[in-house]
């Protein structure tokens, strides 16, 4: 039996001068708060969206007004979940256009999950791929969209995934 997922994102513009970020509704980010337990939240979404832009590893932003928003970082993708609305993804492609890329929301998810370096947060590039470090379980392994070819090495317990390069080399 086939199911029909309403997710939508919502352009947020003029909030930051350079980074545009889009109001997931639909959907959650699986990422980590930035700061860990000592990230800060700011009352106000749009000086939580104005942090974010300054910084090169934050891909979004989490919260409501009755909680606050927080930073995030060490994204792996998007989960489908109807009901929630606390997400806000920061645009880092700069408008780069990826004519053989899955989708457009793929390019914006693409750049957040490969937000400075030749491989995801949290990973290392051995040369040819991109080496997790031990805080990467095999559950989050899978977590990877399909394009980046992520798996679980049991052998050396470790994620490995494709290169930005590499990717970007298949979609152009």
């Amino acid at each position: 039996m086939s199911k029909i997922f309403f997710f939508e994102l919502l352009l947020i513009s003029g909030i930051t001068a350079d980074i545009d970020f889009y109001h997931l509704c639909g959907g959650d980010m699986l990422a980590k708060p930035g700061g860990g337990s000592n990230s800060i939240t700011y009352p106000a979404l749009e000086d939580a969206l104005d942090i974010c832009a300054q910084s090169t590893t934050c891909i979004g932003v989490n919260g409501t007004i009755e909680t606050g928003f927080g930073l995030l970082i060490n994204f792996r993708n998007i989960k489908l979940n109807g009901p929630s609305f606390d997400y806000y993804l920061a645009d880092r492609s700069s408008g780069q256009f990826l004519p053989n890329a899955p989708s457009d929301l793929d390019i914006k998810i693409f750049f957040a999950i490969y937000p400075i370096n030749s491989c995801p947060s949290q990973m290392v590039s051995n040369g040819t791929i991109c080496v997790g470090n031990a805080k990467i379980t095999q559950a989050m392994c899978a977590d990877y969209p399909d394009y980046l070819h992520a798996t679980f090495n049991l052998a050396t317990n470790k994620c490995e995934a494709a290169t930005k390069e590499q990717i970007i080399a298949t979609w152009s």
